[in-house]
């Protein structure tokens, strides 16, 4: 390991037909302004997702709407 130590770092070129995107990396989705944790992903062209997240859809929180309303119905349907 010591003689790659002393050797100098190279770059290589980038391959054609990628591109990067911000990514939410709970959701695998395109992150929004308010994904916390977004991450910079490489995809080859076309398989790059479309959809932005629909997880953290507001400032500083998380929507939970769609579960509370799983929640309700499946407490009505008990009653």
């Amino acid at each position: 390991m010591a003689r790659i130590d002393s050797l100098p770092g190279s770059d290589f070129p980038e391959p054609t037909g990628l591109v990067r995107c911000k990514i939410c990396p709970e959701t695998g989705l395109l992150a929004t302004p308010f994904c916390p944790n977004a991450a910079d992903e490489v995809f080859i062209r076309g398989t790059e997702p479309t959809d932005s997240c629909d997880l953290h859809d507001f400032e500083g929180g998380i929507d939970y709407q769609d579960d509370f309303e799983k929640i309700d119905e499946s407490i009505i349907e008990k009653y």
